[in-house]
């Protein structure tokens, strides 16, 4: 009995043990699997805050950089530093924190397209005092601005080490001389008294401008512009009041009778006293005058002055400050106060033109072309009741993506402009010549023809390897008819495109066999199809408009060795006519239906055509005005993935002209850099890498890590 209450006791203890070394076991397979879902998620955490494992799987890209701008932050050979100033405070409104989160994430996108080259700091203006002085600092030491300040700093130098001493010595000299003449009457002390007081006040200046000066140079920055600035007023100062003192000197020998002879001779040696010190004071403010604008000064009032929120980008060498109102524009006028929602966000557009221009040392310049008519790319002036040129928008655009953008007419000059010296390329937008005009006052044309001399002088401006955009399409002259293209048989002969201007595209429905009625702009073409050629292989996802449309084509026998690329054509359609007049459709709208006329007819219309041979390219768009104002950069208000913007009705027309340019330059790298961006409807990525991988750890990678735990577990507790 004694053996089975010993056995029982054993049996219950075993019991007692394995049940306590199970739970413990149990729990410390919850342990662990709590633990490793705490350690994941505060490791995927830490990964979506570091933006290291960030992934865009929106189709739209929202939270991406666009193609072109990824292909230029990778390219970057240089460090670039980013740092955004948007202030922080207790008592901010609710938008604040909505502009500088969005800026903040914007950068940090920069950041993450190139580590190794790109950098970003978020610096509060208000509260980082420290952070602030060390970028001012930074910035001072900045290649550029130490090599554009060496000259203000040798100014400063030569008036503290020389023009201040020898203008004080030969003040206090003179005074002294002056108080040795004693008791004077009539005008020589008058005389006497008024040189007296401008030597005083001459001596003062200095010592004042001698203080300003070292003010400016103590601050974090030193102001050296500020400094040479006040040595050009003192100097200009100096120099003319002794000027005055000769003057009136050599006025004042013609009546000795009236000057004591010490008096007398004072004046007459002023001219030996001053001379020197005057030419050495002009040469000075001479050599002042063309030391180069510190941009650094600007820089400093940019960042430190009453508009809050800019943004500094930084290399190597030099810096340029973004404002708040370029990233954040008002969607309507120029509105200061306006809210979050009625700004649009131009971030990545301005960040990208500042880096661009920053770290492209290579322009190339644009010359659009004109005979006659009114300036294409000239900005709108109030003050003379100038209007906006067709190009003037476009303009600024093209300066965004590192473009010098000039003008030419052919009808008031037979040379092109002087082009800056740091174009590598120059690239001539040709639009069509202005048809003249009838003018009743006078006979003759009011308008210069364009004469097959101006053809001449454009050939030799594009030289033997031109680069040029042709702008075609049809034309109607003062009575009506069809301009003649001027450019037809240049480019006929030279690049084998056949353009027939005299004809153009008109859209018109079909209702029935053989009866058609108009729509709305019967002349602008809407629906082209586009090649995959870098120009307009982005652009089937755009919408784009052409309007007055002529037919182009290619020779069937083209110069030798000329390549052709199509670019953009109308597909064979009903509702799409080559016509010769199209007032005999316009004169039919008030008819039940529109009878096609003789001759016309439908097809398939190409209107955009690029050509080259060797080092020679030409791109031709048979579209009149595609690439205007009115065309490529009207805007309508709609709800973006960024919320309530302004952005093109057409976004393929700029982006058909800027990518011709592109590839006009060789630089096929930045396809669609500049082109507005598109935002296409909000949806996920199938398909995508991204999705793939969270997909694949969702149904394989953590299953198969809870099965490998709760085996660990299971053979723990099987021993």
């Amino acid at each position: 009995m004694a053996v089975n209450k010993n056995r029982d006791t054993n049996q219950d203890t075993n019991a007692v043990q394995y049940t306590q070394r199970s739970n413990w076991l149990v729990g410390l397979n919850v342990v662990l699997m709590v633990a490793l879902s705490v350690a994941l998620v505060a490791g995927l955490q830490w990964l979506g805050m570091t933006r290291l494992g960030r992934v865009d799987i929106t189709a739209s890209g929202i939270n991406s950089l666009t193609a072109p701008t990824e292909a230029l932050l990778k390219g970057i050979d240089q460090k670039v530093t980013l740092t955004s100033l948007y202030f922080k405070t207790d008592i901010e409104n609710k938008d604040q924190d909505r502009y500088r989160s969005t800026v903040d994430d914007l950068l940090e996108l920069y950041r993450v397209s190139n580590r190794s080259k790109i950098e970003f700091e978020s610096i509060n203006p208000l509260q980082d005092h420290e952070k602030r002085s060390a970028l001012l600092t930074r910035l001072a030491n900045r290649k550029l601005y130490k090599e554009q300040a060496a000259g203000h700093v040798k100014a400063v130098n030569r008036f503290q080490e020389e023009f201040a001493e020898r203008i004080t010595e030969l003040l206090g000299e003179d005074l002294a001389q002056i108080q040795t003449f004693g008791e004077l009457s009539g005008n020589a002390a008058q005389l006497t008294n008024e040189v007296k007081e401008m030597f005083v006040r001459l001596g003062r200046d200095v010592r004042t401008a001698d203080q300003q000066i070292k003010d400016a140079l103590a601050s974090e920055v030193p102001a050296y512009s500020v400094a040479t600035s006040r040595l050009r007023k003192s100097y200009s100062d100096i120099s003319r009041s002794l000027e005055n003192i000769v003057i009136v000197g050599a006025q004042y020998t013609q009546k000795p009778d009236e000057f004591p002879p010490p008096v007398q001779q004072f004046f007459v040696d002023a001219s030996s006293r001053y001379n020197a010190l005057i030419g050495d004071l002009k040469t000075e403010n001479e050599t002042i005058s063309q030391l180069p604008v510190l941009d650094l000064d600007q820089i400093i009032r940019e960042l430190a002055g009453p508009k809050p929120n800019p943004i500094l980008i930084e290399t190597e060498d030099q810096a340029v400050v973004i404002s708040f109102q370029e990233i954040w524009p008002p969607i309507d006028g120029q509105s200061l106060d306006a809210s979050f929602e009625e700004r649009s966000f131009q971030g990545e557009q301005m960040l990208t033109s500042a880096i661009l221009k920053l770290t492209q040392t290579t322009t190339t310049a644009v010359v659009f072309v004109r005979h006659g008519g009114s300036p294409l790319i000239a900005s709108a002036n109030a003050m003379n009741r100038q209007p906006a040129g067709p190009f003037a928008r476009m303009r600024a655009q093209l300066e965004n993506v590192n473009f010098r953008i000039y003008e030419w007419d052919l009808a008031t000059s037979s040379e092109p402009p002087a082009i800056d010296s740091e174009a590598l390329r120059t690239i001539f937008v040709v639009d069509r010549p202005t048809p003249p005009r009838p003018n009743p006052l006078q006979q003759g044309p009011q308008d210069l023809e364009f004469t097959p001399d101006k053809l001449d002088v454009l050939k030799r401006a594009l030289g033997d390897s031109p680069r040029a955009i042709f702008l075609g399409g049809f034309l109607p002259d003062a009575t009506g008819a069809p301009a003649p293209y001027e450019f037809k048989d240049y480019l006929e002969t030279d690049w084998g495109i056949l353009t027939d201007n005299n004809r153009v595209l008109l859209f018109i429905e079909p209702v029935a066999p053989g009866k058609y009625r108009f729509v709305r702009f019967p002349l602008n073409m809407f629906g082209a199809s586009f090649s995959d050629h870098p120009i307009s292989a982005s652009l089937s996802a755009m919408q784009a408009m052409f309007p007055l449309v002529a037919p182009t084509s290619i020779s069937e026998t083209p110069p030798e060795n000329v390549k052709h690329h199509r670019l953009a054509w109308m597909d064979r359609s009903d509702s799409i006519w080559n016509v010769s007049d199209a007032q005999y459709y316009f004169d039919q709208q008030t008819e039940e239906f529109i009878v096609p006329a003789d001759g016309d007819y439908q097809g398939e219309f190409m209107f955009g055509v690029a050509a080259e041979k060797d080092e020679s390219k030409v791109v031709l768009i048979n579209s009149t005005q595609f690439a205007t104002d009115r065309f490529a950069q009207e805007q309508q208000r709609v709800i973006t993935p960024h919320g309530l913007d302004a952005i093109p009705i057409n976004p393929g027309n700029a982006t058909l002209f800027i990518n011709a340019l592109h590839w006009l330059n060789d630089n096929v790298a930045m396809m669609n850099l500049g082109s507005p961006i598109d935002y296409s409807t909000l949806n996920i990525k199938k398909g995508a890498t991204s999705t793939l991988a969270v997909q694949v750890f969702a149904t394989a990678v953590w299953p198969l890590l809870a099965a490998v735990c709760g085996l660990g577990v299971y053979f723990a507790r099987r021993r």
